[in-house]
């Protein structure tokens, strides 16, 4: 029921409702606020008691100005040091910040890390040392190293590793890699295995002469033609197959 009616009362609330909006702020006097009943008490009261507070207030007393000026504050008392100061317990005078942490958070003395503990650093060591060297740095030898439990440093070793950078040589022969556009085309494009570099595929260590070009070129004409006919063999074919569709449901 609300919303059948909330339809039919909506279009007259918001029926012109700019020209409305504008004639309601262009107002010079505007309607002021609704105030609570509490509030209306505390007006009648004030004006029982005190009908003219409205002109005393808005009016300026040279009593008060007078009075304000002649107020001063002194301190008499030195430099006092505070009672919760402790001379055993020096505050800090040196307000620098910290240089970050290596690993973004401090790190113990290896002397204060409790036994079945390690830190990032020495898991980052053991799995290096092991990654390079398996044979001699077991989990065995590592756990009795790093006072750890022999399973748990087996599962580390089994399931994290360090991440390793390869860089490959930019001077090596083979150097490109040649992808077709499509196979039936035969047109291929050569990039390069360093990235961010391209070769064309009418690059050449030397310079080409003109037969070698008119011979790249027949064959690029040749392969684009047979693809031509080979596109033009499917669009009959498949043409073919929707009419004999279309007469077998007639």
């Amino acid at each position: 029921m609300g919303k059948s009616m909330s339809r039919v009362t909506r279009p007259l609330k918001n029926w012109n409702i700019e020209s409305r909006a504008h004639k309601a702020i262009s107002k010079e006097k505007r309607p002021s606020a609704p105030t609570f009943v509490s509030v209306h008490k505390q007006i009648e009261l004030v004006n029982e008691l005190e009908p003219d507070y409205k002109e005393r207030a808005s009016k300026k007393q040279k009593d008060l100005d007078e009075n304000l000026k002649k107020v001063f504050v002194t301190s008499t008392e030195g430099n006092t040091i505070d009672s919760r100061y402790n001379p055993d317990k020096p505050l800090p005078k040196d307000n620098k910040l910290c240089e970050p942490f290596e690993y973004g958070f401090y790190e113990p003395e290896p002397s204060r890390i409790p036994t079945g503990k390690i830190t990032l650093r020495q898991a980052i060591e053991f799995i290096g040392k092991h990654s390079k060297d398996p044979k001699n740095y077991t989990a065995e030898k590592i756990a009795e190293e790093y006072k750890l439990d022999a399973i748990v440093t087996a599962d580390i070793l089994e399931f994290y590793r360090l991440f390793n950078t390869f860089q490959e040589e930019p001077d090596s022969k083979d150097n490109t890699l040649a992808l077709p556009i499509s196979m039936k085309s035969g047109i291929t494009i050569k990039f390069s295995r360093n990235p961010g570099k391209v070769i064309p595929d009418n690059h050449f260590e030397e310079d080409p002469s003109t037969e070698e070009i008119d011979e790249r070129e027949k064959k690029i004409e040749d392969s684009v033609e047979i693809f031509d006919k080979q596109k033009a063999l499917e669009e009959q074919e498949k043409k073919k197959l929707i009419s004999e569709k279309i007469v077998e449901k007639v």
